[in-house]
């Protein structure tokens, strides 16, 4: 009687790991998923501000963008440095400019900010999320400042630039500024790839002849 009150509790317990374990798998996959989309999001936005809609394609990494205008083009995105720098390409495989991404923890939270680069190093985007890159997006309309400025235009006013915040946050918007002009200066470089190269495997076959 012990013994089958053993093994039925046995088979019970290895039923629910694997059931758990299943779970957890799934669940996980998902979120992962989640992760990467939004990260996506999170990039395009920033490239392209105001922009009414993004619509991923059949093709993995290419995007449809809605414009008010009405205009739609397909871009992609690229890993140049990973989980740090991408690329942005449009229609005909030419870069359309760099995002990179620069973290900081504030107030119990990592801060992502995301800085789009335009092929003359002018910067086209900027957007910030809480979290680590799925959170919401935080409504900093002073960011709206950096939009087409160059490296050396950003500094605070009282630093002799053009970034005018509230005294209570201009400490944490210097080092955030430090931080996006290094990353300038660091990453310019990666805009001289302006090209899209995909390597293709030809496949030939020979016949010996007798």
């Amino acid at each position: 009687m012990k013994l089958k009150m053993i093994l039925s509790l046995t088979i019970v317990c290895l039923v629910s790991a694997f059931s758990l374990a299943g779970i957890y798998q799934i669940t996980n996959t998902k979120i992962e998923k989640d992760k990467a989309g939004r990260l996506e999001f999170n990039l395009l936005e920033a490239m392209f501000p105001g922009v009414k809609s993004f619509l991923p394609t059949n093709k993995p990494g290419f995007y449809t963008l809605s414009e008010t205008s009405g205009i739609t083009k397909t871009v992609s995105l690229k890993p140049l440095i990973p989980d740090t720098v991408w690329g942005i390409y449009a229609n005909d495989n030419q870069m359309t400019g760099i995002v990179f991404k620069i973290s900081q923890y504030k107030f119990g939270k990592t801060v992502e900010t995301y800085v789009a680069l335009g092929n003359d190093t002018v910067i086209k985007g900027i957007t910030t999320v809480e979290g680590l890159g799925t959170g919401t997006k935080s409504n900093d309309s002073w960011l709206s400042q950096f939009i087409n400025k160059k490296e050396t235009d950003i500094l605070l006013k009282k630093d002799g630039g053009t970034i005018e915040v509230a005294p209570s946050t201009a400490m944490s918007v210097r080092v955030m500024i430090n931080s996006i002009r290094e990353n300038i200066n660091t990453y310019k470089y990666l805009l001289e790839t302006k090209q899209i190269t995909e390597t293709k495997v030809i496949e030939t076959s020979r016949q010996d002849s007798l």
